[in-house]
């Protein structure tokens, strides 16, 4: 799959037209409704901070605190975050104030805690190439295994968003097509088939409901995607059944991604250019799974072959 591009890319530039020489990357920032993109970054030659993105790529400074976190969705809290310093020490983050309190909420009780993605109400989830892992809201540095996924292996975690209060979206960063998964964390299950695109955002890559699009980062550079398979296939029109003079025929063709997966809500045009008849409709759209149909109305002297094009419309 590729998610389609709806606008930028759009360099991440500050008020004053300095490009940012850091932004986000590895969980260090997060997309918040109403905000922007919020997160770590740098403009030489001294200001470092926590930065709110707009989605023209507008970079506007809110406070100097500089200090390397991962900022991880809670769902325990509407629109709350963890700040996870250095692994030492779990924060409430005040993304208005753009800082952690200042008093931890957890620290483990000796050593680090083991990588995590999202703070669930009761447990710590861990995504990693074979599934998903979780440890008490009390502990943080042993899982155990709660779901494994199914399909090619999506390798390693590299942003989350929260999509609601029991729905997560998690963007893995390996693979020649890294992949886009989300999760129920209260059915402990996949929620929607698996996506794909063609480049890995090393800024972050972060699903918006309010719009059912994605917001994404790439070399400093801010891209608005949308939620839909880019279309990679059309196959040729079949019928069924065979057309039969006098008789109504269903055509159909299927539209696939670059994945192979069906793409959903795509016009297709269709004409005949060869063998009379008519069709009772010359555009239709594709089905949930990629299938767009008309009918073929066959003459009644019908003789011969029947050509049937399609024209996919962008």
């Amino acid at each position: 799959m590729a998610l389609e591009v709806l606008a930028g890319p759009y360099n991440i530039t500050a008020q004053d037209g300095t490009h940012l020489s850091s932004f986000g990357g590895d969980l260090e920032a997060t997309y918040i409704q109403g905000l922007g993109l919020l997160g770590s970054g740098v403009k030489l030659p001294s200001t470092s901070g926590m930065w709110a993105v707009q989605l023209d790529g507008t970079a506007y400074v809110r406070t100097d605190f500089a200090v390397g976190v991962t900022l991880l969705p809670d769902l325990r809290r509407s629109r709350g975050y963890t700040a996870n310093v250095s692994n030492l020490a779990l924060y409430n983050f005040n993304w208005l104030a753009g800082r952690p309190d200042l008093d931890p909420w957890l620290t483990p009780v000796s050593g680090f805690f083991s990588a995590f993605q999202v703070v669930a109400p009761d447990r710590f989830l861990q995504f990693n190439g074979t599934g998903v892992a979780a440890s008490p809201l009390y502990d943080g540095k042993t899982f155990t295994a709660e779901y494994v996924w199914t399909g090619s292996s999506p390798g390693g975690p590299w942003s989350a968003s929260a999509v609601s209060a029991t729905e997560v979206c998690i963007q893995f960063a390996s693979g020649s097509h890294p992949q886009i998964r989300f999760y129920d964390v209260v059915q402990k299950k996949q929620s929607r088939p698996t996506s794909f695109a063609d480049t890995f955002y090393d800024g972050g890559l972060w699903y918006v409901p309010k719009w059912d699009v994605f917001v994404a980062v790439k070399a400093r550079a801010v891209y608005v995607l949308a939620n839909a398979v880019r279309p990679a296939s059309v196959s040729n029109p079949a019928f069924s059944p065979t057309p039969t003079a006098g008789e109504v025929s269903d055509v159909s063709v299927r539209v696939l991604g670059a994945q192979s997966e069906p793409c959903v809500g795509e016009l297709i045009n269709w004409s005949i250019t060869a063998g009379g008849g008519s069709l009772t409709q010359t555009q239709s759209a594709t089905d949930a799974q990629g299938y767009a149909h008309t009918g073929y109305v066959a003459p009644p002297g019908l003789a011969g072959s029947v050509t049937i094009h399609t024209d996919l419309e962008f």
